[in-house]
């Protein structure tokens, strides 16, 4: 097998230089790279990816939490977060929760376990101080289509959304309008579109 003090006899070099040269470091010279990419392919020197990743402490790989990955919506999800991040060379490993908190925070300790470069996390059953907690740690996270004071987060404008439904149907002559918001455990329904939901209805009475 091809190591880098082979390549590094071959060109003449130190094998820290090509181990930098290799990682596209800004330390080394472009002429040096092109000569070190040259002779590594041509002895066929192939990168132990699992030992690079110990070494910088990556594993090129993100996880994803949904709670039902048969729902059209979270299947959406997995579909484009697997399309971005194919993109940029990482992998997904998908979890389904199956909204059960007790396997939401298995799944967490799991891929923590397996040193994920980072989290998303979609329709969190966790409180905001266990949130708050995983913070605390090192591993990068992100929740979609929920919130939370104590990390970051991404979400649609349900509230703006279900609100407009409510007027347009108040400005097409329609008095019985009510609201099926989904589990009331489900941040999205309870907190967002059920508020836009009374906003608009509360308008169409004043």
């Amino acid at each position: 097998m091809v190591t880098i003090k082979d390549i590094a006899r071959e060109v003449g070099v130190s094998p820290s230089t090509v181990s930098r040269a290799l990682s596209d470091s800004p330390l080394i010279s472009e002429k040096t790279k092109r000569r070190v990419i040259k002779i590594a392919q041509k002895l066929g020197y192939k990168r132990n990816e699992l030992a690079r990743g110990l070494v910088k402490g990556l594993s090129g790989a993100v996880g994803l939490l949904v709670a039902d990955i048969t729902n059209p919506f979270f299947a959406d999800i997995a579909r484009r977060v697997g399309k971005v991040a194919h993109h940029y060379g990482y992998g997904v490993i998908l979890c389904n929760t199956a909204d059960e908190a007790e396997r939401e925070s298995s799944y967490i300790r799991l891929l923590r376990r397996k040193r994920v470069d980072g989290l998303i996390l979609t329709s969190v059953t966790m409180d905001d101080p266990d949130l708050g907690n995983l913070a605390q740690t090192k591993t990068p996270f992100i929740l979609v289509s929920c919130h939370s004071i104590d990390a970051p987060f991404v979400v649609i404008a349900d509230r703006e959304g279900a609100r407009l439904a409510v007027e347009h149907l108040v400005k097409l002559g329609h008095k019985q309008i009510r609201f099926i918001g989904g589990p009331r455990d489900i941040q999205s329904s309870r907190d967002r579109r059920g508020y836009g939901y009374c906003t608009g209805r509360d308008t169409r009475r004043g």
